[in-house]
């Protein structure tokens, strides 16, 4: 019999050492995922906290509608409004003195109540601003802390935060003045609309800061916070980029290219900025650094990497815009090539639509003209122009537009289409018109007898009569008529009469 043998390998020193540094990297990044996530947390839970100040407010504005009983105090007037216009008062009034007193903080919001609304009685509107002023100060509760729960992230569990908003006390000069307790400052501030440009700036400035005392994780606190202001502005940026393509026809590009630059200063200017914040952290000396402290290094300089690649493509973006921006124009301004075509859908067809058949066919000889007329083009700019005629020249080459000569055809006018008894009856009319008149143009006779009720076929007579007796040798009225220009009605329409008496121009000759 054979005996079976197993072979056992054992591994070599290469593949241990190897097997060793692959689970010491990825124990290395559990470690600094859980950091991260640990620092998100804390952020979140200081930006709950935060948002617990404004609690005040939001009470006000959820009430409002049942403050003051039957009366609806706000009714008219928004609370969250005049609780701002608190915290700017007082806060100025800390500034410039020492708090500001109970009697100034009511007429400063009365004043901001009768602005939204004027008819607001006096009594009514010192209710509003106590009630506003006593909300803020917690009087619900004898001025003692707000106490607001808020769940604490980082340890899992529910906390309260206790605070004032505003403190009522005797000041240095004895009297009872309102002034803001930090908490205040802080929601005032929090409220404030500062543009994401200039709080760029500002949050650079204390990264900086925060990498020289080595506060690594202040610091990514702020370049989070800077990296969603940049993702702000890119936005609004953006935004308006494409209004501008969207309609370059209603603006100017020297309206747009002083923004623009603007735009690209500041853009430029964040990245050299950021530059030197990476500097900054590639130059710190990491001997004296723990594990941790590393890795919280490592995790800035990808958070300001990224930043720094935003403004990058935005710079190009940037760049860019004006050349996207002037051939938008020149797409909008081009001249388009000269044609004898209407514009059938809104011209022609859409109107076709909305009229019935009959008008329709009696106006098909118009309707063939207006689908066949010529249309002059838009003229923007001197060089098109002069393109323009040079291409029509080039498309009228060899084309011979000279008017033909054609032969004169008489009207040939049915007077057996009236009857006798008709046209004695319209020869008397016109004979009367003009012996009292003198001397009567074609058209107004047409209106005086439409003016009389005469039918559309007895009118039709009277321009028989008149037409006929525009040749000397036609006698069926006692009528001389001349040319006297054009004219128009619903009848007809031609070439305008003076109607006289015969016997009248015969004494003139």
């Amino acid at each position: 019999m054979t005996e079976k043998r197993t072979s056992h390998t054992s591994p070599s020193s290469g593949d241990l050492f190897t097997d060793v540094a692959t689970a010491a990297r990825s124990t290395e990044q559990r470690g600094a995922r859980r950091r991260r996530q640990a620092e998100r947390d804390r952020a979140l839970t200081n930006q709950a906290r935060s948002l617990v100040l404004l609690q005040p407010i939001f009470w006000i504005e959820q009430n409002r509608h049942r403050l003051g009983g039957d009366e609806a105090l706000f009714e008219s007037v928004d609370p969250k409004v005049l609780a701002l216009a608190a915290f700017d008062f007082i806060s100025v009034q800390m500034v410039v003195g020492l708090g500001a007193r109970h009697d100034d903080v009511i007429d400063h919001l009365c004043g901001q109540a009768w602005r939204m609304s004027a008819e607001l009685p006096e009594e009514k509107a010192e209710r509003i601003s106590e009630y506003v002023l006593d909300t803020l100060t917690n009087g619900r509760e004898r001025h003692r802390e707000f106490v607001v729960p808020y769940f604490e992230l980082s340890e899992g569990q529910w906390r309260e935060r206790r605070f004032r908003l505003v403190h009522y006390e005797q000041a240095a000069d004895g009297q009872l003045r309102y002034s803001l307790t930090p908490e205040g400052i802080t929601a005032y501030l929090s409220m404030l609309d500062v543009d994401p440009a200039l709080m760029q700036q500002a949050e650079e400035l204390l990264i900086g800061k925060m990498v020289e005392k080595g506060s690594f994780e202040d610091a990514i606190f702020l370049a989070e916070r800077a990296r969603t202001r940049t993702i702000e502005y890119q936005t609004r940026l953006e935004r308006t980029l494409r209004r501008y393509e969207s309609y370059p026809d209603a603006v100017g590009y020297d309206e747009i290219s002083s923004q623009l630059q603007h735009s690209l200063d500041h853009v430029c200017e964040r990245e050299r900025e950021e530059g030197q914040l990476l500097s900054a952290v590639n130059n710190r000396d990491t001997s004296s650094l723990d594990e941790d402290q590393r890795e919280l290094l490592a995790d800035l300089r990808d958070l300001l990497q990224e930043c720094r690649r935003r403004h990058a493509n935005l710079q190009s973006d940037l760049m860019d815009a004006p050349d996207r921006f002037l051939d938008a124009q020149n797409r909008a301004f081009r001249l388009r090539d000269s044609s004898r075509l209407s514009n059938l859908e809104p011209e022609v067809l859409l109107p076709m639509l909305e009229e019935k058949l009959g008008p329709i066919s009696q106006a098909a000889e118009a309707m063939h003209t207006a689908m066949n007329r010529p249309i002059t083009p838009s003229i923007f700019d001197p060089v098109i122009l002069l393109e323009g005629i040079a291409d029509l020249s080039e498309q009228g080459e060899g084309t011979d537009h000279r008017p033909q000569d054609t032969d004169l055809e008489a009207l040939a006018i049915d007077a057996e289409a009236f009857p006798n008894e008709m046209q004695e009856r319209m020869t008397r009319f016109i004979n009367e018109r003009v012996a009292e008149a003198g001397e009567l143009n074609f058209s107004a006779l047409l209106t005086h007898a439409a003016d009389q009720g005469l039918s559309e076929q007895e009118r039709r007579c009277i321009a028989y009569h008149i037409i006929s007796a525009f040749s000397p040798q036609s006698d069926a009225a006692d009528t001389q008529a001349q040319v006297a220009g054009r004219f128009s009605s619903d009848l007809l329409s031609g070439v305008e009469l003076v109607i006289r008496r015969r016997e009248d121009d015969h004494g003139d000759q």
